[in-house]
């Protein structure tokens, strides 16, 4: 006998009304509290993209204002420098040119400006300021320091000539011209010796170091290599070249040697140690070379030393220069062996 069929009664389908409806309502609240977190999301995305658009707005505000007031301040100062310095204003020239050495958009101008006005400077003070802020490293822009000791030599010989004739009567004028020459003469050996730290530092294609017109004074230049340099019209006084290197140096005729121990010399080209052995020989009265401590024997020896290397007849006469008034003059001298 079939079983009754069970219907639902309204109880029963009331109670799956409610539970429907409260399946949808909590789905429907599901999906709005999933946009409601995605506008949330979004709200602080544009939040911090407004804010890093302020952010960049007022920073690339800044930078332009500082721009604009370098680029000004750049103007100023070629206006203040242009006119020259002084022994007053050099110091000033150099402070206001310091910042620009420092600055990505301003350096090359600024070192350009400093090389033209560093050997015009009467202060040394001023003129090591500015030169250490713009050659901190000696092997930088070695040309330029090269081309500063020339100008300063050219502004030396100037000084000298207008020492000399300058007229006895007036003395502060005398004086005057003799401070600017003791600060010139501290100028040149501040930059003679920064060639030699650059010289110790970088490799270089000598043949195309060009150091004609340069003065070395009291400079360390030991254990530098000059090979194929250009020495025409350069001057070394009291220079240490004791390990130094002159192979095959050019133009050095018109080159001068004053008290500068040249036979401590590494090694030299033939043609350069004739003219110095000719020229420039020590020794050649009874005064010893401008009191260095240094014997005959010791010269004779390293002499010999660099005739071996250079394949020199070193037994031959020399030039000595005379005792009176260092004109040069052919005397008989015969090396010891």
């Amino acid at each position: 006998m079939p079983e009754p069929e069970l219907r639902p009664t309204s109880e029963d389908t009331q109670k799956e009304t409610v539970e429907r409806i409260a399946l949808r309502t909590m789905l429907e609240r599901e999906r709005l509290d999933r946009w409601k977190a995605l506008y949330i999301m979004a709200a602080i995305a544009m939040a911090i993209f407004l804010l890093a658009f302020f952010v960049y707005r007022a920073a690339l505000e800044s930078r332009e204002r500082q721009l604009a007031s370098e680029d000004a301040q750049w103007r100023e100062t070629l206006k203040a420098i242009s006119s020259g310095p002084n022994q007053v204003d050099s110091l000033t020239a150099a402070i206001l040119l310091r910042p620009f050495l420092q600055s990505s958009r301003y350096r090359n101008e600024a070192l350009i400006a400093s090389r033209l006005l560093m050997p015009q400077m009467n202060s040394y003070d001023a003129f090591e300021y500015l030169f250490n802020s713009a050659y901190p490293t000696p092997n930088e822009h070695l040309d330029d320091v090269v081309e500063i000791n020339r100008r300063v030599y050219t502004r030396y010989q100037e000084l000298s000539q207008a020492k000399s004739s300058a007229n006895p009567a007036t003395g502060a004028a005398a004086q005057l011209l003799q401070s600017q020459l003791d600060e010139v003469v501290k100028e040149l050996k501040l930059s003679g010796n920064t060639i030699g730290k650059g010289l110790r530092r970088l490799a270089l294609d000598n043949t195309k170091l060009d150091l004609a017109g340069v003065f070395f004074y009291q400079s360390d230049l030991s254990g530098t290599s000059l090979d194929g340099a250009i020495l025409d019209g350069a001057a070394f006084q009291d220079v240490d070249i004791s390990g130094a290197s002159l192979m095959d140096v050019k133009q050095f005729d018109t080159s001068n040697w004053y008290y500068t121990r040249w036979w401590v010399a590494k090694r030299m080209s033939p043609s350069l140690l004739l003219f110095l052995k000719s020229r420039y020989q020590p020794y050649s009265h009874s005064n010893p070379y401008k009191g260095m401590p240094s014997s005959e024997s010791e010269y004779i020896s390293n002499l010999q030393r660099l005739c071996e290397q250079a394949h020199v007849d070193c037994s031959k006469e020399a030039v000595v220069p005379h005792a009176d008034n260092g004109t040069f003059g052919k005397k008989e001298a015969k090396l010891r062996p």
